[in-house]
C-alpha cells in the first residue's frame, strides 16, 4: 500500500502529516502550492482541497478529502494489511 498526502502549510494539512506520522505510517508527501502538485492533486484524485490523502492499494485507490482524524482513522484501519 502506498500513501500519497496533498498538503499546503495550512495547520489543517499539519495535523494531517502529524496524524500519519503519529500512526508511523510512511506516505509521500506533494505540496500544492507549487504549480506541479497542484496539476497532480487535481488529475489524481479530482479534488482542489486540502489535506488529501490517497490510498493505493494492490486492488483499489481510495481518497480522504479535508482532514476529519477520527473518519481517516477507522478508514485507515479497514484498508490497512492486518497483520
Amino acid at each position: 500500500m502506498k500513501l500519497v498526502l496533498y498538503v499546503d502549510d495550512s495547520e489543517l494539512c499539519c495535523k494531517a502529516r502529524d496524524f500519519l506520522k503519529g500512526q508511523s505510517l510512511e506516505f509521500e508527501e506533494v505540496d500544492v502550492k507549487a504549480p506541479e502538485g497542484a496539476k497532480r492533486l487535481l488529475k489524481r484524485t479530482y479534488q482542489q482541497s486540502v489535506p488529501t490523502l490517497k490510498i493505493i492499494r494492490s486492488h483499489s485507490i481510495g481518497v480522504l478529502a479535508d482532514f476529519d482524524e477520527e473518519l481517516w482513522r477507522v478508514n485507515l484501519q479497514t484498508m490497512l494489511p492486518r497483520k
